[in-house]
């Protein structure tokens, strides 16, 4: 844990948020089903040697979760750092060629505008080894609910124009992905449905199961009505 003034960017106004959820958060579901879609595969990943890194990690909570867990893993981020997390720019990061067999860049790359993300992703396939995997969860502006408010002429945000710089439709991503990386996999998490969308709306922590089970029944076969997708990639 660092102090409170050492900290930049939205953690000096929220602090640890992403430590100390908010069950009436509307992120919340999203944010529990990411994580655990994450840990899960990681884990899987794992072998002895290898050496992962977390791309924009925030306040690290999945570094120490993997680290906790004897995943050789570190974190980087512009406006946190503390034990496992260095602080430093995705793109002008401060490690050698080929340093890593398992980069993660989750929920980072909308922050971006359009010209930095391809810095970015052009920095994260330098430092990864060749044949290692790069993860990314992405918020998806073309879902479901996306969908059907656009045939009213309205654009429904993943969130404000100043946080999410650089939104893109799911296929948008995975076209910029295929220019640095091989598209091995992807995973769609909060089909938002309208029911769902409504659960989620009202009461986020009352949500969470239905958001596991929609998940499993949806997030494969239609991760493009997905809010969030995560891409699984190979260099």
């Amino acid at each position: 844990m660092i102090a409170l003034k050492e900290q930049s960017g939205e953690y000096r106004s929220k602090g640890n948020y992403h430590k100390k959820l908010d069950t009436n958060w509307k992120y919340y579901p999203v944010y529990l089903a990411k994580k655990k879609y994450i840990l899960t595969k990681c884990l899987e990943l794992n072998h002895k040697g290898m050496k992962f890194l977390d791309a924009g990690c925030g306040e690290g909570v999945i570094v120490e979760d993997l680290n906790g867990s004897g995943v050789n893993i570190i974190g980087l981020d512009m406006n946190y750092h503390s034990k496992l997390v260095k602080r430093g720019d995705i793109t002008k990061m401060p490690f050698k060629n080929n340093s890593f067999d398992v980069i993660l860049c989750l929920d980072v790359l909308e922050h971006l505008d359009y010209i930095t993300q391809k810095r970015a992703l052009l920095e994260i396939n330098r430092v990864l080894k060749k044949g290692g995997i790069a993860i990314f969860s992405i918020p998806n502006l073309a879902h479901f609910a996306g969908r059907f408010v656009f045939l009213f002429g309205k654009l429904l945000r993943t969130s404000s124009p100043e946080r999410h710089l650089g939104e893109r439709t799911a296929n948008e991503w995975k076209n910029l992905l295929s220019e640095n990386f091989k598209i091995k996999n992807k995973f769609g998490i909060f089909p938002t449905f309208p029911l769902i969308s409504i659960m989620t709306f009202l009461s986020p922590k009352n949500s969470v199961f239905f958001h596991k089970v929609e998940n499993i029944l949806f997030g494969k076969l239609f991760s493009g009505f997905c809010f969030l997708v995560v891409f699984e990639t190979e260099k």
